[in-house]
């Protein structure tokens, strides 16, 4: 064998060249994907910031203002002529909307322990795992990379964790399924999709 390269250096040559231009092709494909992913991560990052920094506002300075002026806060307020949704009912309607509107972004909150009403809502493979690693590391993201028609698109997932405004409505509510959250405890998933 030897001998047959030896006697033949240009079929040498091309084998190595081949070799070295395949581990290069991989090395290109895989940093390429690590571009991809890093560019749209930072968005997701932000994107899912921003929209915990409205929540917020909105649990602690328009509910609580809405309430000392006789307004209810409620899961049903398009049933109610004075009344504005829970911060959780506003940003899954929120997220709804802009879902519906496409454009390959969108946002949704989920929990384990849906409220009644919400039981109905159907939870993806990675809605479950989010579920799972928030839970056990409420301060990391949960992430993941799909592929949907050539485009990357990022599922960037964090842990909804309780303010006191979320502790008292929470653990006071009747139908609240689940009436022992402290400050700081993971009440549900917030999950932005963005393409």
């Amino acid at each position: 064998m030897i001998g047959l390269l030896l006697r033949r250096p240009l079929l040498v040559i091309a084998i190595y060249l081949l070799l070295v231009g395949a581990a290069i092709a991989v090395q290109v494909a895989h940093h390429t994907q690590q571009i991809k992913e890093a560019t749209v991560q930072q968005p997701a990052e932000s994107y899912s910031a921003a929209i915990t920094q409205f929540r917020d506002y909105y649990s602690n300075e328009v509910v609580p203002r809405a309430r000392k002026g006789g307004i209810e806060v409620t899961h049903d307020f398009h049933d109610k002529e004075a009344a504005i949704p829970l911060p959780a009912t506003l940003t899954i309607e929120l997220g709804d909307r802009l879902s519906k509107a496409g454009g390959g972004r969108g946002f949704r909150i989920f929990s384990e322990f849906p409220f009644p009403w919400r039981k109905d809502r159907v939870l993806d493979g990675f809605e479950q795992a989010a579920l799972v690693a928030t839970a056990a590391h409420p301060k990391e993201p949960f992430i993941a990379y799909e592929d949907r028609g050539g485009k990357t698109v990022i599922r960037y997932a964090t842990a909804v964790l309780m303010g006191p405004s979320c502790v008292a409505c929470h653990n006071s509510d009747p139908d609240s399924p689940k009436k022992d959250g402290v400050v700081g405890d993971s009440r549900g998933v917030q999950e932005v999709t963005l393409a």
